[in-house]
């Protein structure tokens, strides 16, 4: 017998180790998916490869790399960093998919919540370049002097 959250179970003393056993699975199950989340190291590149960048657990800038033939102008250095990084993002979002894919496959609910949070916030960390931060300073964000 398996229980799924919200199910009509009965509690009795002969089901109530069952019912145990299966609560514990599904925790562990999502701390499983939780520590293997946490460990993601994505990567992404610019087209021509020129900037790396890397995105941890979160989602977050976690390194940066410049290769020697990167342009020195401030605007195309930029859309080449941005590339790197939303794509470092697109493949932070793909893993975790692969990883709710692969450990909560019993748990839709737990599953599909994730993967929905994560894809809001892989939108929310790469605004398109016509889009203003309303958080950014010169857009009278927190941040304005």
């Amino acid at each position: 017998m398996t229980t799924q959250p919200g199910s009509a179970t009965e509690v009795t003393p002969e089901t109530l180790a069952e019912i145990r056993a299966g609560a514990e699975r599904r925790a562990a199950e999502a701390r499983e998916a939780s520590d293997r989340i946490r460990t993601i190291r994505a990567e992404g590149r610019s087209d021509r490869g020129l900037v790396t960048v890397w995105v941890d657990g979160s989602a977050l800038v976690e390194d940066v790399r410049f290769s020697d033939g990167a342009s020195s102008s401030p605007g195309i250095l930029g859309t080449m960093l941005k590339q790197a990084h939303d794509r470092a993002v697109a493949d932070w979002q793909r893993q975790v998919v692969a990883i709710t894919d692969a450990v909560l496959e019993d748990q839709p609910m737990l599953r599909e919540h994730i993967q929905r949070v994560s894809a809001e916030d892989a939108r929310a960390h790469t605004l398109p370049p016509d889009e203003e931060d309303p958080a950014a300073p010169e857009h009278g964000g927190a941040d304005r002097r």
